[in-house]
């Protein structure tokens, strides 16, 4: 059995990814909506290359740039605070050298927000990420009402009721 603590922390902690995840997704549908509102093509530049690797398997990551009018843009997440790379299969990792043209699509609203034609990653994960925001938020809100139910915690600040 847990503590009434320990099941706040939990359902904070829990809240927390939750959020997070749930974050993830509304992004990845807000650039895909974007985007399907009035889209345009462009040829973008390879800016780096980059590798990464774990105990079994090597990453291959590009990030570009492109320019639209006199505005240079490159690929972002998160509601366009955070530079993204864009994951490619090792074969392909030769093609994309820096330097090397890619194709983009961007929205002509916002060209800020903006995929390369082929993303073969594209929707890799999603049904986890949304399965896990699911989740972690039903775990969270079940703490949150046991923690209701069974009164405030021990120790706590809160006022007594009228006696």
């Amino acid at each position: 059995m847990m503590s009434p603590r320990g099941r706040l922390v939990v359902a904070i902690l829990f809240s927390i990814i939750s959020l997070g995840l749930a974050t993830i997704t509304v992004d990845r549908a807000f650039t895909e909506a974007m985007i399907s509102v009035g889209w345009k093509a462009g040829a973008g530049t390879v800016t780096k290359v980059e590798q990464t690797r774990s105990r079994s398997v090597t990453s291959y990551w590009i990030y570009y740039s492109f320019d639209v009018g006199d505005r240079k843009y490159e690929r972002r997440s998160m509601f366009g605070l955070l530079k993204k790379g864009t994951e490619i299969y090792s074969a392909d990792r030769k093609a994309f050298a820096e330097g090397a043209s890619i194709e983009v699509i961007y929205s002509s609203l916002a060209p800020s927000i903006n995929v390369p034609v082929n993303d073969p990653y594209r929707n890799d994960k999603s049904v986890f990420i949304v399965i896990g925001a699911l989740l972690f938020g039903f775990i969270a809100v079940n703490e949150f009402k046991n923690l209701r139910k069974n009164g405030p915690m021990p120790g706590s600040l809160s006022k007594p009721g009228p006696s």
